[in-house]
């Protein structure tokens, strides 16, 4: 009986030294922050950035160090309208949304308004952020606001501004009344001529 509980105990320590070690994946959260419409998160690659199903070489391996707008514009452009896979939320009262569960690899968060909040962007699950893997993400996206030309009003009756350019409007008055007097005194010199002739 005792060669046989060493016979177990020796196997059972053999089966604990080399067992394969397995990790269970870890599963992440990402929460939007002030937002009004619904937002799609479509998993677009996998843990190690490798593009996947649609999104199958739209662009090359993604890595926190060098995203670009462009490539969420480019793998946005291969979303089909019979995509499966995402999943899509709208915001609380508080205009917060939480996606839950998400696996590790990357997503493709998008703005359903008809006039998009923000544009598409990229989010890994986890993120490294200062040497540490986070795996609860949250973000306020940019909002996009339309852009509106300058209103300018106009008055109802508008007058022409014309700029002064050195005219000077006293001299005119003054030939007026120079003229108006040199008329006066040859009025009364006519009719003080006549009154001579008469008599």
């Amino acid at each position: 009986m005792l060669r046989k509980i060493a016979k177990f105990s020796f196997v059972l320590v053999l089966c604990m030294l080399f067992a394969v070690p397995v990790s269970a994946a870890r599963q992440g959260s990402f929460t939007l922050k002030n937002l009004e419409n619904e937002v799609v998160l479509y998993p677009v690659a996998d843990e190690n950035g490798v593009p996947a199903g649609d999104f199958a070489g739209a662009v090359d391996r993604l890595t926190q160090n060098h995203l670009t707008p462009a490539m969420a514009k480019t793998l946005y452009d291969r979303i089909g309208e019979n995509h499966t896979g995402s999943t899509s939320l709208s915001p609380d009262p508080q205009g917060e949304m939480t996606f839950s569960s998400l696996e590790e690899g990357w997503y493709l968060v998008v703005s359903r308004a008809e006039k998009p909040e923000f544009a598409p962007f990229l989010v890994a699950i986890p993120m490294i952020i200062n040497g540490e893997s986070m795996y609860d993400l949250e973000a306020e996206p940019k909002v996009e606001s339309p852009v509106t030309p300058p209103t300018t009003s106009t008055p109802e009756n508008p007058r022409p501004n014309i700029p002064q350019t050195g005219v000077v409007l006293w001299p005119k008055y003054l030939l007026l009344m120079a003229g108006a007097l040199l008329i006066t005194v040859g009025v009364v010199e006519t009719v003080a001529g006549r009154e001579k002739r008469h008599e």
